[in-house]
């Protein structure tokens, strides 16, 4: 089923990152107790926080048109 399917990526899965409004950016770096990769943040997770922040700080003018300021 789906859920075996989903279970199984994640076991074998050697990155990954969560996302969200409050979250932003996370990594993640164990599942259910179990090391994710080398249980370390990735380069390629790394790079999206630091683009990330770039963006929502202003500090990245190629995407300054995705914000919306707030007064």
């Amino acid at each position: 089923g789906q859920l075996a399917s989903s279970t199984t990526a994640l076991e074998i899965t050697r990155m990954g990152l969560l996302t969200g409004t409050a979250a932003e950016i996370t990594p993640v770096t164990r599942i259910n107790k179990k090391i994710v990769g080398n249980g370390k943040v990735g380069n390629i997770t790394k790079k999206i926080m630091s683009e990330f922040t770039d963006i929502v700080m202003r500090q990245n003018e190629d995407y300054e048109h995705w914000l919306t300021g707030v007064n």
